[in-house]
């Protein structure tokens, strides 16, 4: 039951943030990546992101850098967010090409 101090979940109103403070965490990893791995359950993704070390007999060496698990709801929240960055990139740059000869 909800008290004057404490509202029900329903009558909570959703608080708009219009700023963002960012803080550098004592994890915080900035690396290059090059390859990335997706995986997914119905509760989070799971990107593993890796640099590719070599190619060796026909096989990609790839270096674990790091791994993000993140909610479905987030995770689309980031491809909506990448989707208009890229777009926004190809409208100022050009369009984004693939480097790789694609061979059928």
């Amino acid at each position: 039951m909800a008290t004057d101090k404490e509202p029900a979940e329903a009558e909570v109103q959703e608080q708009v943030i219009d700023k963002v403070s960012y803080v550098e965490g004592s994890s915080n990893l900035a690396s290059y990546v090059n390859n990335a791995q997706i995986s997914v359950s119905p509760w989070d993704f799971t990107i593993a992101f890796g640099q590719i070390a070599e190619v060796k007999d026909a096989k990609l060496i790839v270096q674990q850098r790091a791994t993000v698990v993140m909610s479905p709801e987030h995770a689309k929240a980031l491809a909506n967010v990448l989707n208009n960055n890229i777009a926004s990139y190809e409208k100022a740059f050009g369009e984004i090409r693939w480097s790789v000869d694609k061979k059928s």
